[in-house]
């Protein structure tokens, strides 16, 4: 067992709680209380320290492009939503930059956004001793994408889809080819089979969209079909559209701020704020169409939001219960209570108001990947 003492506990919720411990056992949370004392266990001192759960990106293409390789990136076929990215997951690049030493916990992967339909995403932790062991959750998530960089991929080839309209009518077709897929008929189509999962409910369906215009194309496709549990990704022109987000209230996230997003200029914070008061599930992630940033951008994104106006705890939730919630594992993951996975990390100094809080460590699945001496 593992005891975290005295600790400025943000549970990941919304609440703070003072000076309280933290009990692990294995991979899990036993306890978290006020005094609590546990014969020959190992503690760690955490008064005056924060200590947060562990943080999610949503997102990412981390993983799977390293500057080596681009195995995020299929760009043969604009509908390949029979690809899984586990199969390309390399587990060197997650350690290279060692996500884990800044709270990062939990990553989502998948491929890129230069496909309409572009293949499952499957979840992993940030620290272990190769794929096999760092995943997660496998094949979990269907990934696609109605932004420009579509476009920018097959127009050069001329071939579809060079417009929006190009773009939208492949997804109507594969949602409608999903639909009226009929393997008990002896009919075996592995795309059909892969977006069947989609319009049956079976896993969320992915969608970045840079602009208002994709999203409501995006919106507008999907009206009708409930059982779609959607998130849009790389929402920067959101707001704009905000009323219809409020009808379809799907998850949203917020991509790069600070590297490579091409939309950081007319961020709409205000709007952004609206929303996650109006109920809309907000997360943020470092992945854009310009690929994806490292853990400093993340650590910078975080104290945009906080210059922008969000509270500490709204900041924090954006970072660990949304995004868990956005990928359906909040049961187990997000949010610092009795019996979830043991994710967490202490930090000295405030990570949302200082840049230069430092990490001091951090548990993923109740074992201790970094400490700082």
């Amino acid at each position: 067992m593992f005891l975290i003492k005295n600790g400025r506990v943000h549970t990941g919720k919304g609440q703070i709680l003072q000076a309280t411990d933290i009990l692990v056992e294995g991979d899990r949370i036993r306890e978290i209380g006020k005094d609590l004392k546990v014969a020959e266990t190992k503690v760690f001192d955490a008064s005056g320290k924060e200590v947060y759960p562990g943080f999610i990106d949503p997102v990412t293409v981390i993983g799977c492009h390293d500057g080596r390789m681009y195995d995020n990136n299929e760009m043969t076929n604009p509908i390949s939503p029979d690809l899984q990215t586990c199969y390309a997951f390399d587990s060197d690049h997650f350690l290279l930059q060692s996500y884990y030493d800044v709270g990062l916990t939990r990553m989502a992967v998948g491929a890129w956004n230069t496909n309409v339909l572009g293949g499952r995403m499957s979840i992993y932790k940030t620290f272990g001793t190769g794929p096999e062991d760092m995943l997660y959750k496998k094949s979990c998530i269907m990934k696609g994408s109605l932004t420009e960089l579509v476009k920018k991929t097959y127009g050069p080839k001329n071939k579809l889809p060079m417009t929006k309209m190009g773009m939208v009518a492949l997804l109507e077709r594969a949602l409608h080819d999903a639909e009226n897929y009929q393997p008990e008929k002896g009919e075996r189509d592995f795309k059909k089979e892969a977006m069947k999962k989609v319009t049956d409910g079976e896993i969320p369906f992915f969608v970045a969209c840079n602009k208002a215009s994709e999203i409501l194309s995006l919106l507008s496709v999907l009206e009708g079909k409930d059982k779609v549990r959607l998130t849009i990704t790389s929402a920067y022109q959101a707001p704009q559209c905000k009323q219809a987000i409020y009808k379809a209230m799907p998850n949203v996230v917020l991509g790069d701020q600070e590297v490579m997003g091409d939309w950081n200029e007319d961020l709409d914070y205000e709007g952004f704020k609206e929303m996650l008061h109006k109920g809309v599930n907000l997360s943020m992630s470092v992945t854009s169409d310009g690929r994806f940033s490292g853990k400093e951008a993340y650590l910078w994104t975080v104290a945009n939001m906080y210059k922008a106006g969000f509270t500490e705890e709204e900041i924090i939730q954006m970072m660990t219960f949304n995004p868990a919630k956005t990928l359906e594992i909040e049961d187990e993951l997000g949010s610092l209570e009795a019996g979830k996975l043991a994710d967490l990390v202490v930090y000295e100094g405030n990570l949302v108001k200082s840049y230069r809080a430092n990490a001091v460590l951090t548990l993923i699945s109740g074992e201790v990947v970094y400490e700082r001496k």
